[in-house]
């Protein structure tokens, strides 16, 4: 699972076995303001929402391919990052 900002657009993105979902939202956010980023997913449906002050909300919407809707993490080799990846991690540069 990941959340990037690409060309100045948000773009979420989450694997559930049988592909990658894949949404970017519309909204430039490299813009000098202020901007608040909503990701969710439930199931294979997932919700990417940019917020800025004084306009209406940005939403796109999608799911992932294929009949997987569970994000399942071996509690013992998993690790979450939140804010970017360590090089010590081992995690490849390009995931899609």
């Amino acid at each position: 699972m990941a959340l990037e900002i690409i060309n100045g657009l948000v773009v979420f993105r989450y694997d559930l076995g049988d592909g990658p979902g894949i949404l970017t939202n519309t909204k430039n956010v490299t813009d000098g303001r202020w901007h608040e980023v909503i990701a969710e997913r439930t199931g294979k449906s997932a919700f990417v929402t940019v917020r800025t002050a004084d306009e209406d909300d940005d939403t796109v919407e999608g799911e992932s391919p294929g009949t997987f809707s569970v994000l399942d993490l071996d509690s013992e080799t998993a690790k979450f990052y939140v804010g970017g990846v360590p090089d010590s991690a081992g995690v490849l540069i390009s995931l899609y």
